[in-house]
Order: C-alpha cells, then structure tokens, then sequence
C-alpha cells in the first residue's frame, strides 16, 4: 500500500541532558479529585492495552520466525498487523539497490481489508508518500535517516488505482536493522476511522523494526540456502560432468557423439536447450550436427547451415580469444528463425587445441531458470570436453577412411591388373570393346560405362559398347555422333592421364533424361594421339564421386587405349596379311576362273560343232538350249566376280532402317514361278518385329542368294522355309529347307570362294561357288551375324542376327558424347 500524505509531522527530539534535574511547570490548570481519579483509570487501560498489544506484539514476532520465505514473512507480517495488532490498512515496502534506488512492494492491504500482493509495483525512492512537489522529502539522503517515524493527520487516503476513498492518518515508520535501512511500513486508519493515539505509533514503530530485523536474517538465511544449493548443485554437476564425459569416451563415430552430447548435456548437465555447430574452413558458414527443439526434443541439424558472421557470439568470443559468450537479454529462435521467446542465450567455443572449430550452443528457453555462475562453469569445461572428443574422434575417422580407401584403391589396382590381363587375350577388336565395358562395370565399380572412337573426320566419333539404364550391356556400335571442339579428347595434352568430371542431368542412347548425377570421361591414347574416350556415370547406384574414381578411371582409359592401338596393329598386320591371302586366293580364282570358264566354253563349242552337224531340228533345238544354259551360267558366274569385286572395293556402307518382313514378302512373290516349276512349297513364319539397320538391295540379295541355294540343293516335293522374330534388340531372319544337307566336315568351308562340297555344292547345280561368300561379306558390312545349322539329307537352316533400328525414320538420332554412356 502506498499512501500520500501533504505533510509531515515530527516529534521534537529531547535537547535536555537526562541527568540534570527537570524543573517543574505548573501551566496547567489543576484538577478535581473526580477528574484525576477518571485520568488514572484512563491512563491504567491505556497502560493496560499497550501491555497486551505488546505481549501480542512477542507472540507476532515469535511466530514470523518460522516464515518460510521473505515473501512469505512479509505477507505474514502485513496479516498479522491487521488481524493480531489491531493495525488497519498496513503495507510493507522494500529499498531496491537500483539506479536510481526504488521502494519495491511486497504484500499490503486493499479498501475492503483483503490481502494483496504488491510484489509487482515499484516507486522511485525520491517519492515514497508523493509529498508536496514545493516540500519533496529524499529518504535516500544521509540528513533525513532521522526521521524513523513520521505520521500526518486528515490526509486524503487513495485505493490501490490512486483514486480516493476517504480521510484519516496516515503514519510511516523505516524499517531498520544492523545494516540499515531497509524499507518502510505503512498504516492507516481507512477500515476503523479510530482516531491516532501515540500507542499506535509505538506499535507501529516496533513493529517495523522487529519486522526489518526479520526479514534481513531471513535474507540471509535465504542467501545461505541459495548459496548451499548452488555449491550442492555446482558439486553434482561437476559428478555429472566426470560420468558425462566418461560415455561419451566410450563412442567411436562422430555422429553419435555430438547426438549424445546434446542429449546428455541436456538430461545429466541440466540445460534447456542445446545444439552443436562446427565452423567451415574456407567459406564464412557453419554446419549443424544436432540439437534441441522447442519441445526439449533431440533434432537432427545436420543438413542445416548458418551464417558465421560478426554479430554471431561465437565469432565474438573467438576474436576476443574468450571461451564463452553469453547475452542475458537474447531473442530465441527455433530452427526455422522464427522467435519463439526472450532469455539467455550463450555460445562456448569447440577448440582443438590450436583453433575454435565450433561452439555448443544453449539458451534458457524451456525453465527460464537465469543463467548462473556453475551454468558458466560447466558449460565451459563441457565445451573444452566435447571439443577434444570431436578433434579426436573426427580424426580417427579419416584415418579409418584413409585406411579403407587406401584398402580399397589397393583392391581397385588389383581388379585393375586382372581385367588388363583378361583383355590382353581377347582377339577379335568388338569382343575387347564389349569387354572392358563389361569388365569394367562389374570389376572395377562403375556404374554405366560406354567406348567411342574418333571418325578419321575428327568431326564425328563412332560408338562401340555401352550400358543401358538397367545396367545392361547395349551394341551402339551404329551410333555415331558429333564432336565438338572443345570436346576433352581435343584439348587433353598428348599422354596426358585427364579426367574430366561433370554434375548433370544423365540420358539414355535415344537422348532421353534418366536421371541426375555425375559424368567423367577419360581420353584413350594412341601413343601422342587421342582416339578416342571412355564415358562413365553413377546412374545406377548414385554412388558419390571420388579421386580414387578419377584415378582408376585414367588408368582404365590408358590401358584400354593401349590395348586398343595394339589390336588395331594387330588389325593393321592381318590386313596386310589378308592382303597376301587377298593376292593368293586371286591366283586361286584366276586358276579356278579358268577351269570354271572352260567347262562351259568347251560346252558351248562342242555344242556349235554339232550344231552345224546335225540337221534335224529336234537336235539342233536340243543344242541351241544347251548353249543358252552354258552362257546365262557364264552370265552369273562373271556377275557374282563383279558383285564380290565391288562389295571388296567399298568396305562401308551408310546403314538406314529396312522393313525386312516387307522385303521378305516382295522376295517370295518373285520366287513362286520358280517354286511352282520346282515342285517346292514355301512356308512364310513372320512375326511382328522392328526395322533392322541394314541396306535394302544388299539384303534382297543376301536372301536371293539364300533362296537361290535352298532351291537348288531341295529335291522336287521339298519345302523352304522363312521366318522372322524379334528378342530384345535382335532380330533374327531364318531361311531353312528340307534338302540334302551339308556335311559336318564341310561346314567350316561353305563361306570360301569358290568352294564346293561333292554332296552339296557339285558343278553339276549350276552354283558359282560365290553365292555364299557374297552373302557373308554383304553380313559384315551390314554388322549382322550368319549361323548355319545343317544335317545331311535333312536339310540346312541358316540363321541371321540383324540390329534392330532405334526407330523407324531414316536419320539415327544424335547424341551428346559427353553426357551418353
């Protein structure tokens, strides 16, 4: 209760030493017997009421010893004035150490005699009663601490809104004890309107300073009980601390470290919030690794990054070479900056020793408890704990990782000398393609791995083998595509081991999007000369790229590329020697010409010999179709020579989409007056399957040829048979008949020029010993395979493999080299 009074009033201290004698007065007027006898048994009971009042006043006292709190005695003491003491309206004000000093309240009594807590309300100490603006009286000043007592009558007393209720007298006694003053108690007479009597101020005056003795001893055992709990508290976290410390030793992987140093400083340690952050080395950021929520949970923070700037406490501390920061008045925020209060909120360096790697994080958001002396101390020593731990435990770490990639780098080189090895055995220039695209997928760790080769145009580059996005192995040997200039194949410097490394959307063969990741290629090397490159991504398993995969990669691609020069010199020697077999075989043709062009020379002319001899038509008719059999074989003798002279001339060819089931039909249209005369059936087996890469008048004659033999070499009554079918991006075109077959040992030879079985290919056919080999050559211009299956007086199949067209236009589509495995 604060009350205010005009003016006040003092009693006149005593200036007469107490051992001189008093001279009497009579000024006043004497009285009767009557009179005095009243006065006397008024002074009695007056006598009589201050005895009990005090007795009360020793009971009150006794009582309020055993307060609980300072609040709670101050409450007791405003109580028992009004309901033991026979005080009316009595509130109790404490002298707050501020700047500027202030009377803060603490409990007081409203206008209808009720309790009330005043702990909230403070008024400047200049102004205790609001006294006159023209009088202001300064209880702070050393002159006025005379005046221990004051009391005013007929004041106009006010509520607890300042607003008046009535008048009275108002009194004011300090509240004293050994170390001075300590506040005011304040009465009134608002609830009883009895009138001022000296009593009343003696009460008032005890009261206050037995009550201002009481409530300093309960301050200071208050403080001593603070100060005990704190060491109690400071000790057992410091138990905490050593327990703490000891598990956390215990981990071996840095996760779970900073994951239970959180949760342990949290739980064991007795902080709100905390959270661990660790400072980047070359960018002004910091990474999270885990912390607290709003709710007191564990988060996991460590995708999350923050600026590292000045204004951060930790940059603070880490300049002014502090360990711990801490800003008393602080927003807090959650993990999306969003405030979610106002508190402590403080930053403790990570070192390691030499440097602050990071910094522990802690705020009072969930208790609000104010930061205190022991948070200071084992947050500190918590920091100096964890950060060695992590200094420790991250370098365990890369020597693990050091010592597993060199572990697994060793194994890598050993994979690598292996499938080096295996390639070095593979003959044939597609087999090794295909293999160390294979080999190299599936020994060396690579997800999608694909081969080009630089066309003799350096503008384009063909492709060889790939993988799929199933990671399967795909011919791409059609696939040619654009290069361009600053291609990695032109600017690597010759027997320059380069990688080069691209993060990028990944594609299919057809150019479409399958997915996102990285992309490296690595030059093949002919001696000083690009060749070409190997492509590699992580499609498949999305696996990150590492030095070790650049290392690896560039040994591949050198050893691939030696490899591969090799084979083309090995390519280079057999051609030379197909060359001499080329010049050999001529000399064979030439002989075998001779005697092939003799026969039916040498028939022709016996046949114009007896033609002139004889005279009747029926044997001159019987010569003239001997000698048009005889030419039209020389016809398709010297046709086949030509056709094989060409197809020896033009080694490649441009590859287009055919639609090989309508080229089939047109085919056996034209061959059934053929058939028809032969007496032989035809059986057409077409499914539906894709275009194939080929040529449309090289494949008519493959198949002519293939027809023309089934034909000749089926008896009358037989049967030719023609299917096709389709098996993932193969179609396979069979020409099987019913004839006499071929023998085993015949079979290796079938393909030769000029060659001929006695049981199958006889002179006597008509065959020029060419069709064969036209329809073996014409498969490997076309990149298509030829089997022959075939059992004597059974009949023979041959069997074609063609690639199928990625679609059915007429233009391959183009491709990126650098992002197409």
């Amino acid at each position: 209760m604060l009350n205010r009074v005009r003016r006040w009033v003092q009693g006149a201290p005593s200036t007469v030493d107490s051992n001189l004698p008093v001279p009497v007065r009579y000024d006043k007027p004497l009285l009767s017997t009557e009179e005095q006898r009243q006065q006397d048994v008024a002074h009695r009971l007056r006598l009589a009421q201050l005895s009990e009042r005090l007795k009360t006043l020793n009971l009150v006292q006794s009582e309020l010893i055993r307060a609980s709190s300072s609040d709670d005695l101050c409450r007791l003491a405003v109580e028992y004035g009004r309901s033991r003491l026979g005080l009316n309206r009595l509130s109790i004000w404490l002298l707050n150490a501020s700047d500027p000093p202030q009377l803060q309240g603490t409990y007081g009594v409203d206008e209808h005699g009720n309790i009330r807590d005043e702990r909230h309300k403070r008024s400047p100490m200049r102004e205790p009663f609001d006294p006159s603006p023209t009088n202001p009286i300064d209880l702070s000043t050393k002159d006025q601490l005379e005046f221990n007592f004051q009391v005013e009558q007929d004041v106009m007393l006010v509520n607890d809104n300042l607003e008046p209720i009535g008048k009275g007298w108002l009194a004011g006694s300090r509240m004293m004890s050994a170390d001075g003053v300590i506040g005011w108690m304040f009465v009134d007479n608002f609830l009883s309107q009895a009138p001022y009597s000296e009593d009343d101020g003696d009460i008032i005056k005890l009261y206050a300073n037995s009550v201002g003795n009481l409530y300093r001893n309960k301050c200071i055992e208050e403080d001593l009980r603070k100060q005990q709990a704190a060491e109690r508290d400071f000790q057992n976290r410091l138990r905490a601390l050593s327990e703490v410390s000891i598990e956390l030793s215990r981990l071996s992987r840095f996760d779970e470290l900073t994951r239970r140093a959180v949760e342990l400083g949290r739980e064991r340690l007795g902080f709100d919030r905390l959270s661990l952050w660790f400072i980047d080395k070359t960018e002004p950021i910091a990474t999270g690794s885990y912390g607290t929520d709003e709710n007191g949970y564990t988060r996991d923070e460590r995708q999350e990054k923050i600026a590292f700037t000045p204004e951060h406490l930790a940059w603070q501390a880490r300049k002014q070479g502090e360990l711990l920061r801490v800003n008393l008045h602080s927003d807090l925020y959650d993990h999306q900056l969003h405030q979610v209060g106002a508190g402590w909120n403080a930053a403790s360096l990570l070192w390691d020793g030499d440097q602050a790697v990071g910094w522990i994080a802690a705020d009072n958001f969930l208790k609000r408890q104010p930061f205190t002396s022991s948070d200071q101390e084992v947050l500190t020593s918590y920091s100096v704990m964890v950060g060695y731990l992590c200094t420790r435990i991250q370098a365990e770490e890369r020597l693990v990782k050091q010592r597993a990639e060199e572990r697994q780098f060793q194994e890598r080189l050993r994979a690598l000398a292996e499938v080096n090895l295996e390639l070095t055995k593979i003959e044939k220039f597609d087999e090794l393609t295909r293999s160390a695209v294979e080999l190299g997928r599936d020994r060396l760790g690579f997800d999608r791995l694909a081969l080009f080769f630089i066309q003799p145009d350096q503008i384009h580059a063909m492709g060889s083998y790939g993988t799929d996005e199933q990671g399967e192995t795909r011919d791409e040997r059609h696939i040619k595509i654009n290069v361009r200039e600053n291609h990695l194949a032109f600017r690597a410097a010759p027997g320059e081991e380069l990688v080069e490394v691209f993060h990028r959307e990944l594609i299919n063969h057809r150019g479409e999007t399958v997915g996102d990741g990285w992309n490296a290629a690595a030059v093949l090397w002919d001696g000083k000369k690009a060749i070409g490159w190997i492509a590699v991504d992580n499609l498949l398993k999305q696996r990150p790229y590492t030095q070790m995969d650049g290392d690896i990669l560039a040994l591949y691609g050198t050893t691939v590329g030696h490899l591969i020069s090799r084979k083309w010199a090995e390519q280079e020697t057999m051609n030379m020697a197909i060359e001499k077999e080329r010049a050999e075989l001529m000399t064979e043709m030439v002989s075998n010409l001779s005697h092939d062009l003799r026969t039916p020379l040498s028939i022709i002319n016996t046949s114009l010999y007896l033609l002139e001899k004889f005279e009747e038509p029926g044997q001159q008719h019987e010569k003239v179709q001997t000698i048009k059999s005889q030419t039209a074989r020389l016809e398709k003798l010297i046709q086949d020579i030509l056709t094989m002279s060409r197809l020896e001339a033009q080694p490649s060819y441009t590859l287009r989409p055919v639609q090989l089931n309508d080229l089939l039909s047109k085919l056996v249209e034209e061959y059934r007056p053929v058939l028809a005369q032969k007496n032989q059936s035809l059986h057409l087996e077409l499914t539906n399957i894709a275009s194939v890469m080929g040529l449309n008048d090289e494949m008519l004659r493959i198949f002519s040829n293939l027809m023309d033999n089934a034909i000749n070499y089926t008896p009358a009554g037989g049967g030719i048979t023609l299917r096709t079918h389709q098996q993932d991006q193969w179609v396979y075109a069979e020409v099987s008949d019913t004839g006499i077959g071929i023998d085993e040992e015949d079979l290796p030879r079938i393909f030769d020029r000029f060659y001929r079985a006695d049981s199958a290919r006889s002179s006597s056919s008509g065959g020029t010993g060419l069709g064969l080999s036209i329809v073996k050559r014409l498969t490997e211009i076309l990149s298509a395979d030829i089997e022959v299956e075939s059992l004597p007086r059974h009949g023979t199949t041959f069997r074609l493999k063609f690639f199928a067209a990625m679609s059915h236009t007429t233009q391959p589509k183009s491709i990126n080299p650098e992002s197409t495995t």
